[in-house]
Order: structure tokens, then C-alpha cells, then sequence
């Protein structure tokens, strides 16, 4: 097997640097493309896929044998049905898969997982895993303890090549190389390319497509919506983050036309950087109708906490009660951005009805919405990641 010149033996997978280190600016890509994948001849199995920043991957098969970093990449490998695959993750011990739960028939088998990473990245642990594919940002890893460029190339030529693209969930890619933005579906093609799953991407593709069309169908005047604002709540302080900064950690919120309780204040003179710190007094400025907690759907406790006292403190806090969304109790539990697009439908259809309960109906808690409530197919969901299209 050869992967960017080298020979690397044991693996199934080849891949080949297909793009320049010139410097160049980020670009987005919001619109579907034709798939980057080739062809293959009677004569010639093989496939490529192509994304940035890792270049073209080639593949003689599916990958048997990965690793992953971030969630997402996760999520992507099982409900493409590949989870047997996932031999390393960098949070074996975390809550992965709380909304995938609630898909009837649905499993999850973890045990074979292991943690590359403690302290910092474990390379020899990758190398002991033997990965066929890294599932990782190569231009992220670097920034991770435990690893540095010199590893990233070492780890390419006699292990596995690198294949993610993690800077599209917030376009927040800050070097000077090139760099593509991806919406989450381009990526999630990306993975279905190279696990040869194109048939399940599709009809999870066309459930979203559907549940968006059944909210944008509905929604009110914008005139009429509420206001949000995504929080992290701890220790008193209140971490800000952007819900229209444009990549897909957001696309929830633009898929049920929410308006940005920071940006209806301050418009694009926002006074404070994002993923900051603001104080009550400026909680109070910006007064959303709507607070969210980031993380805490997955999280049954943050540093200890669950978010029902994650709002108990908040309320506890001086000049809380002069919060609206405090007023009317509508601080809601919010996702991560770094998951798969099952857990999107799920952010989806929560946010619905967190803005719009007369129209879309309460949100009781996770599990627990009625099926006559339910706004995309659970079953439906549950057929496409266990391979019954």
C-alpha cells in the first residue's frame, strides 16, 4: 500500500497529497457538489476521495480499522454503519450517543474502543491500534498536546492517512495554508465516499431535507420570533458563542430561523469577542427572550453540575430575575456542535420547538416528545443506520 510515496504494509488504505501549501484564504462551499469520488472499473476497485485539507485519500476498500477525533467523526463512522470500525476515540468515556438513544432499535457497542488520549495524544497507542484511517484534522493535530508536525507526517507515512476537516463547524480556521469550509452534509458525503456508503448518506440526506422543510413551513414572521442566546454557564460566568457564525455548529439555528439576541443588540459592533466572558450587566443588555446551555444535552453534568442547577445558579445570580428568559423559564439544554447529522435532526427539531412550542409543541426532555409531536421519523432514522434503505 503507498501513501504519499511511501510504503506502509497492513493497511488497506493509499492516499496521496493532492493539494498545494501555497498560501492562500479559506474558502466556503455551501452548495451541493458532484461527488469527488472516481469510478471504479471492472479491472479496478480502488476509489478516491478528495477533501480539504488532507488532499486525495485513495482506498482499495472501506477502512476496517480507524481512530477518531471529535465527535463527529465518530457519530459519521456509526451511523454509516461502520462503528465496528472504531478501534480509538479520544473520549472513550464520554456520553456519545444520549439522543441516538431514543432511535428505536437502535445499539451503540462501544467496548471495543480505546482512548489514545490522556494527558496528551498517545502516538505509540496509535501505533499499537494500527488504524486503516485517521479520522482527524491534520491541521488541528498539531495544536494538540502530544503531537507536532514531525508526528503528523510520521504517522501518514507508516500508519494511515489523516481525513477530516474539523474547522467547518465554526469557520474558524486561523493559518495561512489553504483551507476549504464544508456544510455538514458535504462532509458527511465525504465519509459515506470513503466507507462506500452512499445510499445510507442519501436517505439520511433527504429525512433533513424534509424536517427542514416542515419547520421553514411553519415558522412566523421574523417580526414575531423570539431572540436566543447560546451560553456556557460556569462559576459564575457567562462564555458567549456566535449562532450565526456561518459554519454548520449553526445550522440548526438558521434551519429554524432563529435571531441572534447579540446580534439584534449590538448588530455587526459586537462589544465583546465570542467564546468570551460577559458580565450580568451585559446579560441584562442584551436580554434574550431565550437562553441555551451549550453541551448539556450530552453532558448529564457539567464539571459536577447538571443543567437544572446549572439554572438554579443562574437564577441565584444578582439581577437574574430581570432576565426574560429567566422570567418565562426558557433556559433550555443545548448539543455540541462537534456531532454527526442524527444528532443534528434532534437539534433541529428541539430548537423548533424550544422558539415555537405553540406551533411545534413543548419540548418534555430527551426521549420523551410524543410520537404525534415528533417532527421527523424516528423509525425511519433507524432503518438508514441500520442499513435497512
Amino acid at each position: 500500500m503507498k501513501y504519499g510515496g511511501a510504503v506502509v504494509g497492513g493497511g488497506l488504505l493509499a492516499g496521496c497529497a493532492g493539494q498545494s501549501d501555497s498560501g492562500s484564504t479559506p474558502t466556503d462551499t455551501e452548495a451541493d457538489e458532484p461527488s469527488d469520488t472516481e469510478t471504479p472499473t471492472p479491472e479496478d476497485e480502488s476509489y478516491s476521495v478528495t477533501m480539504s485539507p488532507v488532499g486525495t485519500v485513495e482506498f482499495d476498500a472501506p477502512p476496517e480499522r480507524m481512530i477518531a477525533y471529535d465527535r463527529q467523526w465518530l457519530h459519521m463512522a456509526y451511523e454509516l454503519g461502520h462503528g465496528d470500525a472504531v478501534a480509538g476515540f479520544d473520549d472513550p468515556g464520554g456520553t456519545w450517543f444520549t439522543l441516538h438513544e431514543s432511535l428505536p432499535g437502535v445499539s451503540f457497542e462501544t467496548e471495543q474502543i480505546q482512548s489514545f488520549v490522556g494527558e496528551q495524544v498517545d502516538k505509540e497507542l496509535i501505533y499499537e491500534i494500527g488504524p486503516d484511517l485517521i479520522a482527524m484534522d491534520p491541521y488541528r493535530a498539531p495544536t494538540l498536546e502530544g503531537l507536532d508536525e514531525t508526528d503528523i507526517e510520521e504517522l501518514r507515512q507508516n500508519v494511515a492517512p489523516f481525513f477530516a476537516n474539523r474547522y467547518s463547524v465554526d469557520r474558524g480556521y486561523e493559518g495561512d495554508r489553504p483551507y476549504e469550509y464544508y456544510t455538514l452534509y458535504e462532509l458527511y458525503e465525504k465519509f459515506a465516499q470513503a466507507l462506500g456508503e452512499q445510499e445510507r448518506f442519501e436517505a439520511l440526506r433527504q429525512v433533513d431535507e424534509e424536517l427542514t422543510e416542515t419547520i421553514q413551513a411553519d415558522l412566523p414572521p421574523e417580526s414575531e420570533r423570539p431572540t436566543v442566546m447560546q451560553v456556557s454557564y460556569f462559576d459564575g460566568n457567562f462564555y458567549t458563542y456566535d449562532i450565526e457564525q456561518g459554519g454548520y455548529g449553526t445550522r440548526h439555528y438558521r434551519n429554524v430561523g432563529s435571531k441572534s439576541a447579540i446580534r439584534e443588540t449590538y448588530g455587526d459592533d459586537v462589544p465583546f469577542e465570542f467564546g468570551g466572558t460577559v458580565d450580568m450587566e451585559t446579560m441584562l443588555e442584551i436580554d434574550p427572550d431565550i437562553l441555551i446551555q451549550g453541551s448539556s444535552l450530552f453532558y448529564p453534568e457539567i464539571d459536577g453540575v447538571s443543567h437544572e442547577g446549572i439554572v438554579e445558579s443562574v437564577e441565584n445570580e444578582p439581577g437574574a430575575q430581570d432576565l426574560t428568559a429567566i422570567q418565562n423559564d426558557a433556559f433550555y439544554p443545548g448539543g455540541t456542535p462537534y456531532a454527526g447529522p442524527v444528532a443534528y435532526l434532534f437539534y433541529s427539531e428541539l430548537t423548533a420547538k424550544y422558539l415555537y412550542p405553540e406551533t411545534f409543541g413543548e419540548y418534555p426532555g430527551v426521549g420523551e416528545i410524543p410520537e404525534e409531536e415528533q417532527l421527523f421519523d424516528r423509525q425511519r432514522v433507524s432503518e438508514i443506520v441500520n442499513g435497512d434503505i
